[in-house]
């Protein structure tokens, strides 16, 4: 159960740690759907929220895969593609920061993937103990509860008898004989 523990908490600091390289890798564009001040490795030039209220979210847009897409699909030049001039150096630029933030997406996701493998194996494990425990006490409660009812049923034999044996062993009474009945049955039936 600890090291699940420690291995979530690790793993939440790996999460953290991405999402802030992430963030300080890019620079701040905005993006036409949200409007909000986003990281993206598109354009160089840092532009604010449409709206100053906004707090800035870091999105990883599709535009970017498909820059990098693009600048990989585009056939090389004669010169070994060195000769681009500066839309190829661009290119070339916006294709590794897309495939930068590609992989730091892909390793955040892993962690928080495993972070929360890592939740539901300690649930599991403290689901597990909660169930061993309630069998436990049901085994415990099982035993003193057959002893309870045994001593309930014996004690009140134990009590009639030892007072009986106590009459006849220490004071001397005689034990309850059947000989008067038995003989006054005898009479009663052969008078008949």
């Amino acid at each position: 159960m600890f090291r699940s523990r420690i291995r979530s908490r690790l793993l939440e600091r790996y999460e953290g740690q991405l999402f802030r390289q992430m963030a300080d890798n890019l620079p701040v564009t905005t993006t036409r759907r949200t409007g909000y001040a986003t990281k993206s490795p598109l354009n160089n030039k840092a532009s604010s929220s449409s709206s100053p209220s906004s707090s800035p979210r870091i999105t990883a847009t599709t535009s970017a895969a498909t820059a990098a897409a693009a600048a990989a699909a585009s056939p090389p030049s004669r010169n070994g593609g060195q000769g681009q001039g500066k839309e190829g150096a661009a290119a070339a630029a916006e294709a590794a920061a897309a495939l930068r933030t590609a992989e730091m997406r892909e390793s955040a996701l892993r962690a928080a993937r495993l972070r929360r493998l890592a939740q539901h194996q300690d649930r599991l494990a403290e689901e597990e103990k909660k169930r061993e425990e309630k069998r436990e006490y049901k085994r415990r409660y099982d035993g003193a509860a057959r002893r309870w009812v045994s001593t309930i049923i014996a004690l009140p034999i134990l009590l009639v008898t030892s007072y009986y044996l106590f009459d006849r062993l220490v004071l001397g009474k005689k034990a309850k004989s059947l000989e008067k009945y038995r003989g006054k049955k005898a009479d009663s039936d052969g008078s008949r």
